[in-house]
């Protein structure tokens, strides 16, 4: 499933995304697993520097654009080098918006969010910042041409358990040592003791030090993945700890972001989602607020509908609808089984936002 953003398409982007269970099972056996690379980022000149946004770092450039990328929000912003324009997946005022609500801020600062249903029918909702981003468990690895933010939504809040309680000390150097500033290393050595086999074993971290913890994990690469195996290796003396019973409703979903001349693209493999059983993933939304104009923007979104529509930006209205026109035509793939509202034909597959000159 891919989503193509060409710089010349101002315009908020809902995508929605149906998971054909039939065609691609989720959590299916895959011959081969793909290895996963902690993301690093990219040393680029002065001038591509210059344009970077705080809390962004590079992740890819070609002659027309750069891509950069916030690890710790899950989030992009494009820099076209042709116009000089920065564009944001998410936009960076949305803690500042006077109107929004607390659960539509949640939104405007989500990158993905998924629809849900359970075996009794019922359905639900996640987002990226409320139930991700909010509780540590983003992963970010390398991609070819930009990076893959693996999105954990759950409705568990991340705890300590979710930090090795035995490790080896080759593994510690790894993930938590060495990746660490000089102020985590303080609180490593504070809520970490080395035993006399060499393995290090984690004491109470109180709550201010464990998302600090978090943020080193996830810098790392430190997952689920590399805490089974930790648990695994050192079962030894895991052996009167206490288990998890409660079961939380859980979707990993990874969101490959990368950069091809001018565009960026937007792809989710359907085939490495995992999901809690019993719960059925519905709908994806990806990259909802594309390019949403600023609180003090001037300018007007352009609609197809009919012989065209003009929305201004800040205009004030406090309204949640949406817009749903199809551009390209009806899908006769998929399935009607009730008339919604007449909307008027596209004549011309014309949208985008006017800001500025």
């Amino acid at each position: 499933m891919k989503r193509k953003l060409p710089f010349s398409v101002f315009m908020c982007l809902a995508v929605f995304f149906s998971v054909a269970f039939g065609s691609t099972p989720i959590g299916a056996d895959v011959a081969e697993t793909k290895q996963k690379t902690a993301f690093s980022a990219l040393h680029l000149d002065e001038e591509a520097m210059a344009a970077c946004p705080d809390g962004y770092v590079p992740a890819a450039e070609t002659d027309e654009a750069v891509l950069y990328v916030d690890t710790s929000n899950g989030l992009f912003a494009n820099y076209d080098k042709r116009s000089g324009m920065l564009w944001y997946s998410c936009p960076p005022q949305a803690d500042q918006d006077s109107i929004a609500g607390s659960a539509e801020k949640n939104a405007m600062k989500s990158l993905i969010s998924v629809t849900y249903y359970d075996d009794a029918n019922n359905k639900a909702a996640y987002n990226a910042y409320e139930h991700c981003i909010k509780n540590g468990l983003l992963n970010c690895y390398a991609a070819e041409k930009g990076i893959t933010f693996e999105f954990t939504l759950t409705n568990r809040v991340k705890s300590l358990e979710d930090v090795p309680e035995y490790i080896s000390e080759q593994r510690f150097k790894k993930y938590f040592l060495n990746p660490a500033d000089e102020k985590e290393k303080k609180i490593l050595k504070k809520r970490f003791k080395q035993l006399e086999d060499g393995r290090y074993q984690r004491y109470n971290i109180p709550l201010f030090e464990l998302k600090q913890i978090f943020a080193l994990m996830n810098r790392s690469g430190y997952d689920n993945n590399e805490l089974e195996k930790d648990n695994a290796e050192n079962k030894d003396l895991l052996k009167d700890s206490k288990t998890e019973t409660v079961q939380a409703v859980q979707f990993v979903i990874p969101v490959t972001v990368t950069l091809e001349e001018a565009d960026v693209v937007l792809s989710v493999d359907a085939g490495a989602i995992t999901k809690t059983d019993g719960y059925y993933i519905y709908s994806i939304t990806l990259n909802q607020y594309y390019g949403a104009g600023g609180m003090q923007e001037e300018g007007y979104i352009l609609l197809p509908d009919g012989c065209g529509a003009l929305i201004n930006l800040n205009n004030g209205k406090s309204g949640k609808g949406e817009a749903s026109v199809s551009v390209l035509g009806e899908d006769a793939a998929t399935a009607k089984d009730s008339e919604g509202a007449t909307v008027q034909t596209a004549h011309l597959p014309v949208f985008g936002i006017k800001r500025g000159d």
